[in-house]
């Protein structure tokens, strides 16, 4: 039987300041839910849980010389932290052993491997060896130089895993990427290989998932999509305005393909804008691949091309769409090929106590980074399918090794496209009735113009930290092929 590899992150960072036996119980009841579901899977050999707090704690203290100095409150925090998940995977382990009838088998049950700041340092330190510089990449910077980590950061830490196991692993084991927050089952899990065992052996990249949604077949707007629409809910009544529906039908033509009902309409506003533009509407055989569904990517894929792990503001989807559409525009893979198995259901509860009130900043900061989403995604790829700015100049780098193009030439270009569909989302936004004004009024906003030029600002600066980062990969590539058991025995187990 072939059996998988599962990578997910959990973001504990300021979760634990404190050791009491309250505190820790809160932390292992926490993830008691996912732990429980990895453990029943017998098609899964290991599960890698990246635990951020040791990447935080390393980048932070990371000198130009390439010395890190740790104190002993953040050693004990970062080795604490991990100890308490390995005792909640102890507790879940215990918990299914006793339970009646339920079919546990401890001794085909999968390994858990936390990945945390002592498995890190090898790799920073070899990256450092070949050019202190590289360090720089593995995060974003502030206009202060402060480092920042978003939630697309800890993909350098799954590159390694893929990029050493998917080469070393003999009998193969696919490797699944799925968000801490989804129920993952063996049903599931074996669909997902099945699709890798029939994967033609003519497409030599993959770049697919399964999706978010519930066994009984029964649509959550909630929790069914990629794109969120919590916003929409009323806190007293937890319903949701009809016109979500219609939001993702919008989306799907500013950004990755939502929702294929053909009887939900588009906007006023959206079909304005397509007359207006001359814009046949967007078609793809399935909703958008999605990072936390068990999203499986070939060993040749992260090889070439890196994850969006460098960028200093939030962005929708760049740890899962937009490298799918980079990969069509470098031609590795063909928008026909598989890309959605709509079998493979990951159920995901995101707020399991209900929808609350959600507050002015945390709407604000979601609009931004679907925003910012759009952009890019018209960055990468043009509604016509061709390549926009940064997928030609991606394509260009990948295919010959080198940027021909002027730099200056790139960035005006970027520019340009990054300001036009700027203000085509936002003008979609600031008319569309969707059910409330959040989204309105933030667009409305917006639409100014020192504040949409700073937007643009950042976006441009983003894909130019992309474009170096592409050019500097395959010296990462490299960094990471010298690891050895020695080294990075937790890669090797």
């Amino acid at each position: 039987m072939t059996k998988a590899i599962l990578f997910t992150h959990i973001m504990l960072d300021k979760v634990l300041r404190d050791y009491s036996p309250e505190a820790v119980q809160r932390l292992i009841n926490s993830v008691q839910r996912p732990f429980t579901t990895y453990l029943q899977c017998k098609n899964v050999h290991m599960v890698y849980i990246y635990v951020d707090t040791g990447f935080r704690l390393t980048i932070d203290r990371l000198n130009e010389d390439g010395n890190i100095s740790f104190n002993i409150d953040a050693l004990e925090f970062e080795f604490v932290t991990r100890n308490c998940l390995k005792r909640a995977v102890d507790e879940c382990r215990t918990k299914l052993i006793n339970e009646p009838n339920n079919n546990f088998d401890p001794h085909n049950a999968p390994k858990f491997q936390f990945v945390g700041l002592p498995h890190l340092l090898s790799i920073i330190r070899t990256l450092y060896r070949i050019d202190p510089g590289l360090t720089k990449y593995l995060c974003g910077k502030t206009s202060d130089n402060t480092p920042v980590l978003t939630y697309d950061s800890p993909k350098f830490i799954e590159a390694i895993i893929r990029l050493v196991r998917g080469e070393n692993d003999k009998p193969r084991m696919p490797i699944f990427r799925v968000d801490s927050d989804v129920s993952v089952s063996q049903d599931t899990i074996d669909i997902l290989i099945d699709q890798v065992d029939q994967y033609p052996s003519t497409q030599s990249f993959a770049f697919f998932s399964g999706q978010y949604g519930q066994q009984d077949a029964t649509i959550d707007p909630i929790n069914d999509f990629a794109v969120r629409t919590a916003w929409l809910v009323d806190p007293e009544t937890q319903e949701i305005a009809d016109g979500w529906s219609t939001f993702l039908k919008d989306i799907n033509e500013l950004g990755a393909y939502q929702i294929e009902d053909p009887n939900v309409r588009r906007s006023d506003a959206m079909e304005a804008l397509l007359d207006k533009e001359h814009l046949t509407p967007a078609v793809r055989r399935t909703p958008q691949v999605i990072s936390g569904a068990g999203l499986y990517m070939s060993h040749n894929a992260i090889q070439q091309l890196p994850p969006f792990m460098n960028f200093n503001k939030l962005a929708t989807w760049v740890d899962d769409h937009l490298k799918r559409r980079l990969h069509e525009v470098v031609q590795h893979i063909s928008p026909d090929w598989l890309e959605s198995v709509p079998e493979a259901v990951f159920t995901q509860n995101r707020y399991p106590e209900g929808v609350g009130v959600i507050d002015s900043a945390a709407k604000s900061d979601y609009f931004e980074r679907l925003f910012f989403g759009c952009i890019l995604h018209s960055l990468i790829v043009t509604p016509e399918g061709e390549p926009g700015p940064l997928g030609a100049c991606v394509a260009e780098l990948v295919l010959t090794g080198k940027l021909e193009s002027d730099i200056n030439d790139v960035k005006k270009a970027i520019q340009d496209v990054a300001a036009q569909k700027a203000m085509q989302v936002l003008d979609v936004w600031s008319s569309a009735n969707y059910g409330n004004s959040f989204l309105k009024n933030w667009a409305a906003n917006v639409r100014s113009p020192i504040m949409c030029a700073s937007f643009v600002d950042d976006i441009v600066e983003n894909s130019l930290n992309y474009i170096d980062l592409v050019e500097q990969w395959p010296r990462f590539v490299f960094a990471i092929s010298k690891l050895t058991s020695i080294n990075a025995y937790w890669l090797y187990r």
